[in-house]
């Protein structure tokens, strides 16, 4: 029985595999990380009252973007979903420019 070492082609292949499957988990990583930041900007939005939910605004538009990027760069398009679920309020979504 004669051992013969893997092709070239195949070895470039595997790492190629080895580097999309990392590079898929970094960018489901990131995903959850900005769906994490959003979820906590909305909740601490949601529990402020007068002024100080005032001074929310611009930190929850700002994660909250930031999660429709990361989400748009997944290839989820719609956003309506995650507006429902955090129960995303106008003047929030105004400072982010969604319509």
């Amino acid at each position: 029985m004669v051992i013969r070492p893997p092709k070239l082609d195949v070895l470039i292949l595997s790492a190629a595999d080895d580097l999309e499957t990392e590079i898929r988990a970094e960018r489901a990583s990131a995903l959850e990380r900005a769906g994490s930041r959003a979820e906590r900007a909305m909740a601490a939005f949601h529990a402020a009252v007068g002024d100080k939910r005032a001074s929310l605004i611009k930190p929850a538009a700002d994660a909250l973007h930031g999660y429709m990027i990361q989400r748009e760069l997944m290839g989820f398009r719609g956003h309506a979903e995650v507006l429902e679920r955090l129960a995303v309020p106008r003047q929030v979504i105004a400072k982010i420019g969604v319509r």
